[in-house]
C-alpha cells in the first residue's frame, strides 16, 4: 500500500467518503480513466497525484520548513519573476522557499519559479501538497535534469532531437537555418527542447491542455524518459507552422506562445 493510502487511513479511519476515494485510487483504474478521458477528473486530480507519487502527507516536515520563513533566494522574487497578484506571489514565494530549505540544489535552480507557478495557479493555497509533489517530481521525472546543471542535460535531450531528426529531417534543417541566421543560442533545437521540458510546456499550452499533459507525464512518472518523447511529439505536431516561419521571432512565437492554442490531438 502506498504511503498516501496509509496516510488517508490514519487520518480518516471511518470516513465513507475517504474509503470510496481509496477504492478509486488504483493504478489500473487511474490508467483507464486517462485512456478513456485523456485527463483526470478535476475534483480527483490532487488525490490521484498524491497516490501516483505515493506522497506521505507528512505535516511535521512541512511545518519544520514553513517555520523558517522566506528563503534568502526568494526574498526579492519580483526581480526574477514579477507577479501582480499578491496572493499568487506569496504562495509562489512560499513554495519556492520550502523547496530551497529542503534542498539547496533544487532551491538554486534558476528556472524554479517558472516551473512552480503553473502549479500555484492550478492548486491555489495547497502549499503543503505542492511541496511534497514537487519534491517527488524532482526525484522521478526531473531526476536527470541535474546531469550537467546549470547546463542542460544534453545527453538526454539529444535523444529527443534524434527522434525529430529521424522523423522529419527537413524540420531540423529549417530550425538550424533560423538558428544560424539569428545567432540566438536559445533557438538551437536542443535548447528549444530543454526550454519546453524545464517549463513543463506551460509556455506552449493553454491551461486545460497543460493539465492534460501533466496528467499523462505524472501517470508515467516511473518512466522519466516520457517527457523527452512528449517534447519530440510536440515539435513534430507543429511541423507545418514551424516550416512556415522565416525568422527567429516567428519561431519563438509558434513554439512558446499559448495564444497559438496548440492542441494535443497529434501528440499522444
Amino acid at each position: 500500500m502506498s504511503l498516501y493510502k496509509k496516510a488517508l487511513e490514519s487520518e480518516f479511519p471511518t470516513s465513507s467518503k475517504e474509503k470510496m476515494r481509496m477504492k478509486l485510487l488504483q493504478y489500473n483504474i487511474i490508467k483507464e480513466s486517462l485512456d478513456q478521458c485523456s485527463s483526470f477528473p478535476s475534483n480527483m486530480r490532487k488525490y490521484i497525484y498524491q497516490f501516483l507519487f505515493s506522497l506521505p502527507n507528512e505535516k511535521k516536515i512541512y511545518e519544520k520548513y514553513d517555520k523558517m520563513g522566506v528563503h534568502p533566494f526568494y526574498r526579492f522574487l519580483d526581480d526574477i519573476y514579477p507577479l501582480t497578484d499578491i496572493t499568487q506571489k506569496s504562495n509562489l514565494q512560499k513554495v519556492c522557499s520550502l523547496l530551497a530549505f529542503y534542498s539547496p540544489l533544487i532551491g538554486n535552480i534558476y528556472f524554479l519559479p517558472e516551473l512552480v507557478f503553473p502549479f500555484i495557479k492550478c492548486f491555489p493555497n495547497e502549499e503543503h501538497f505542492l511541496f511534497e509533489l514537487l519534491i517527488a517530481f524532482f526525484h522521478s521525472i526531473g531526476n536527470f535534469w541535474f546531469e550537467f546543471y546549470p547546463g542542460s542535460p544534453l545527453y538526454h535531450i539529444k535523444l529527443s532531437e534524434k527522434i525529430i531528426e529521424h522523423e522529419e529531417s527537413i524540420l531540423c534543417e529549417h530550425i538550424e537555418k533560423i538558428y544560424r541566421e539569428s545567432d540566438i543560442a536559445e533557438l538551437k533545437l536542443t535548447e528549444i527542447i530543454w526550454r519546453l521540458i524545464r517549463n513543463l510546456f506551460s509556455e506552449s499550452l493553454v491551461k486545460d491542455h497543460w493539465l492534460q499533459m501533466i496528467d499523462f507525464l505524472f501517470a508515467y512518472n516511473h518512466k522519466p524518459e516520457m517527457i523527452l518523447y512528449v517534447a519530440s511529439s510536440f515539435i513534430l505536431s507543429i511541423k507545418n507552422q514551424i516550416l512556415a516561419c522565416s525568422n527567429s521571432d516567428e519561431l519563438k512565437n509558434i513554439i512558446f506562445d499559448t495564444s497559438n492554442y496548440t492542441t494535443l490531438t497529434n501528440i499522444f
